[in-house]
């Protein structure tokens, strides 16, 4: 049902509603903050194959942003709000402690930014 409702026969039939202007407001009481992409980057993520693009929204792809590091919202971000249960602020408060994470990593040396080919 739910994959139905995000990709499949009812994706068109369905419409789940997200309040981006609120959940902007709630990075930013996090402490994060919620931005949208370039037009340009929306239109590259058009591009790549349905499975592993992230989501498009208002033409646009929203990010949230922990100082250095940038996460889109993805599909299974939005599977957890709307059908399992997480709230928008359990899943902005998620992001930023894997961002931290991630960048303490970064930081002391343990991981790297992979080189472009």
């Amino acid at each position: 049902m739910i994959a139905s409702v995000i990709y499949g026969d009812l994706s068109f039939r369905v419409f789940l509603y997200l309040e981006w202007d609120a959940f902007a407001a709630l990075a930013k009481e996090e402490g994060s903050e919620f931005a949208w992409s370039s037009e340009k980057y929306a239109r590259q993520v058009r591009a790549m194959k349905p499975e592993i693009r992230p989501v498009v929204a208002r033409g646009r792809v929203p990010q949230i942003k922990v100082e250095d590091a940038v996460y889109g919202v993805t599909d299974p971000m939005r599977v957890q709000t709307f059908f399992d249960g997480f709230t928008p602020r359990t899943l902005v408060r998620n992001t930023i402690e894997l961002a931290r994470i991630q960048l303490e990593q970064y930081r002391a040396g343990q991981v790297g930014i992979p080189a472009k080919e």
